[in-house]
Parts: C-alpha cells; sequence; structure tokens
C-alpha cells in the first residue's frame, strides 16, 4: 500500500546554485546529502559510470522532499529551450504560499 508521495527529483546542473536558490529565497531545509556511485544506482537509473551528488529538501511545511541531483558522469542534457506546455514529463512543481506579492 501506497502512504504518500516520499520525494520527487529534480536534475540540476549547478547543485550548490540550486541549494541556494531553494534555501535562501525559499526557505526550504536540507536534510540530507550524499554522494552516488556504484552498481546499486547504476541498476536502479539503469546508467553506467554514474558519480553524482544529491541533496535533500524540505519545504517549511514538511513532505514531500525535493531530491536534487547533479551527475557529474554521464552528463544528461537540458530539456530543449523550446519545449511546449504538451511536452511529455514534469512540467511545472506549484507551491503554495501565503503571498505571493512577497515572493519576488
Amino acid at each position: 500500500m501506497i502512504h504518500a508521495v516520499d520525494h520527487i527529483n529534480l536534475v540540476v546542473s549547478d547543485l550548490e546554485r540550486s541549494v541556494q536558490f531553494y534555501t535562501k529565497l525559499l526557505g526550504f531545509r536540507e536534510t540530507k546529502r550524499a554522494h552516488l556511485e556504484g552498481k546499486w544506482i547504476e541498476t536502479i537509473v539503469g546508467l553506467k559510470g554514474i558519480s553524482a551528488d544529491v541533496v535533500y529538501i524540505m519545504a517549511p511545511a514538511g513532505e514531500p522532499r525535493l531530491e536534487l541531483l547533479c551527475y557529474k558522469s554521464p552528463k544528461g542534457e537540458a530539456i530543449p529551450v523550446n519545449s511546449l506546455a504538451n511536452t511529455i514529463g514534469l512540467r511545472h512543481i506549484a507551491m503554495r504560499v501565503d503571498d505571493i506579492h512577497t515572493m519576488t
């Protein structure tokens, strides 16, 4: 039985910049940091030669966590800039806030 969403994975190109964005600007807190490599992660994601760093962050209100993952190898490709709203895949994450105007 599924109880809840544990985390949402976001692959990022600059891990520290992403962590700073979510923690300093949006008020998330870092909960875990790790380096990933070896057969176990290669089996899970289906890629060979993985070397990656991951940081888990959590919104002030709690779960689910965001998993910010930065691959050192193999390098990935960015989604094309000209992708449209109907492009298959994760399109956005919406944050619930008290006052959107105080967030800018």
